[in-house]
């Protein structure tokens, strides 16, 4: 999968500050049923709610001044068009594109490769960063470098000290080849594994059947067993006050999978794998410190429960890893599904399909004074069907906030289907809505709503909203009520979007990946009738 696109968007979206989760990022634009067009880096955007604009400009150096210092172009050369990441200087514009390849060029220059066509966003102070990936990046950075400063500071021997750091390094080493194994990696493990010559690939080495041990076990596999190995050893031995010798025996035995790496790598792939290098040299390191740390035959066979505890570190992380590798294999096939199911849940040819399978229904009240959201004219018109003390409702209601928040102008109603009896507590709430709403306006009504919806318990919110004494209100609940008997929708919620029933296969959350083009199928459904 072309991650190129990915890496664009990325970029621009850290060049201004602003942190997202990147594996939503990649999923919500591998996902997009418009990937890989501009559409598709807007409506990741919209989902962040990142406010951006996509135009196209006239070309003329003026309007490049009053772009910002970072944006995504449009540009075509001999290789065809694609998409860039722009950065201004001072009296030159600096392309990035594939590969993360970058180039300086003239203003003039650009003016002639660019489309007028960019993408562009602004910062907000709104917008939520993502401090739980954050957290959670930064924990695990920390933990190798936490388990080092924890060794040296109970062991006094430099051997078993140097021994214990390159051990982290080289599991760090072989995590790298698990994720390039895997296809995670970053764009920096993918230029040490291609960039650097010809004779260097990760790829060709690791996709050989060398690289699989007895025909099933991976390489990758049995470095990142014998290195937790060593870092759990290594702590049970300082903890313990055991010594090391059987760590540095094993140290001396992984000596000759080295020499069988170097020369498959070599003379039966002819190409270089610098991660599987430099596991090598890790191993080289830590059996030369096993050398000159072992004095004599008398301390290798010394202190059994040195053995035992090795070999309880060995089973463990042996036991351990066996059950977790698949599961992290598996985690690209699940990613690639998931994008699958996203680009057909997302396509809007299946959603209206299913949505106009629905028979339409007149949804006016004639002189019924409703909870009215939004713009009151649009031809998009959605109903909200619901009951203050549903708990189903609950869903429904946040489809308000995320209609709302959307730029397309949608008209929202929403509808209540409450007990005719007005002493009964939904038919008390809903009736002090209807009122918050006339009185008091939108805003506060929608504050009242979130409370109301939010909170199970119905006496604390009328002790502070209070109960509506005008019968008008309880009025307007009864026709609301009427009207749902007649058009026999008994149960809430239930979501009308201009008088068809939102298909059940769908989440409510999920319209918002539809109403710019329910909003433009609408209006050329509006257009195609009067012309007719």
């Amino acid at each position: 999968m072309d991650e190129n696109l990915f890496f664009l968007l990325k970029e621009l979206l850290t060049k201004n500050s602003i942190k997202v989760n990147n594996e939503e990022l990649k999923l919500q634009l591998f996902g997009h049923p418009s990937y890989p067009s501009l559409h598709s880096l807007t409506g990741v955007l919209d989902h962040f709610n990142i406010p951006n604009l996509a135009i196209e400009i006239p070309k003329t150096e003026e309007n490049i001044a009053l772009l910002p210092d970072y944006f995504i172009a449009h540009i075509e050369n001999n290789r065809g068009d694609n998409f860039a990441l722009i950065s201004k200087k001072a009296d030159a514009i600096q392309i990035t594109r594939e590969g993360k390849k970058s180039e300086l060029v003239s203003i003039d220059s650009f003016i002639d490769l660019w489309t007028g066509i960019v993408l562009v966003i602004e910062t907000d102070e709104n917008i939520k960063t993502d401090i739980s990936s954050i957290f959670s990046k930064g924990l695990l950075v920390s933990i190798p470098v936490v388990l080092i400063i924890c060794f040296l500071f109970l062991s006094q021997n430099p051997f078993e000290s140097f021994h214990f750091v390159f051990s982290m390094i080289g599991l760090m080493i072989c995590i790298f080849i698990l994720q390039h194994e895997i296809g995670t990696s970053s764009q920096v493990l993918n230029k040490i594994c291609t960039g650097v010559s010809d004779k260097v690939s990760c790829d060709d080495v690791m996709q050989s059947k060398g690289s699989n041990l007895f025909g099933f076990v991976k390489l990758s596999d049995l470095g990142i067993i014998y290195f937790l190995t060593s870092v759990l050893s290594s702590l049970l031995f300082v903890i313990s006050k055991n010594n090391f010798t059987p760590l540095f025996l094993a140290s001396l035995m992984a000596l000759p999978f080295t020499i069988y790496s170097i020369y498959y790598q070599f003379q039966i792939v002819k190409k270089w794998c610098l991660l599987c290098l430099g596991v090598i040299l890790v191993l080289w390191i830590q059996s030369a410190l096993a050398i000159a740390n072992i004095n004599s035959i008398s301390e290798i066979i010394s202190e059994p429960n040195s053995y035992l505890l090795f070999a309880f570190a060995a089973y463990l992380t042996t036991a351990l890893w066996l059950f977790i590798a698949p599961k992290i294999r598996l985690k690209p096939e699940y990613f690639k599904l998931k994008v699958q199911f996203n680009k057909f849940k997302r396509n809007f040819e299946i959603f209206n399909n299913l949505l106009s399978r629905s028979q339409a229904i007149n949804t006016t009240i004639t002189n019924c004074n409703e909870i009215v959201f939004g713009a009151k004219n649009s031809e998009l018109e959605i109903v909200i069907i619901t009951n203050p003390l549903c708990g189903f409702c609950k869903n429904a209601h946040k489809l308000i906030h995320i209609v709302l928040d959307q730029e397309t102008e949608v008209k929202i109603i929403v509808r209540f289907n409450v007990s005719q009896n007005t002493k009964a507590i939904d038919n008390k709430i809903a009736a002090k809505l209807v009122e918050i709403c006339h009185l008091n306006g939108e805003e506060i009504c929608l504050t009242a709503m979130n409370e109301a919806y939010s909170s199970r318990d119905a006496a604390t919110w009328l002790n502070k909203w209070g109960e509506s004494e005008n019968e008008y209100y309880s009025q307007i609940l009864m026709e609301e009520k009427n009207w749902c008997t007649n058009n026999n929708i008994p149960f809430t919620p239930e979501i009308l979007l201009n008088g068809k029933s939102y298909p059940k296969e769908y989440d409510f959350e999920e319209l918002q990946y539809f109403l710019e083009d329910i909003n433009e199928f609408e209006v050329s459904t509006q257009t195609e009738l009067i012309t007719d």
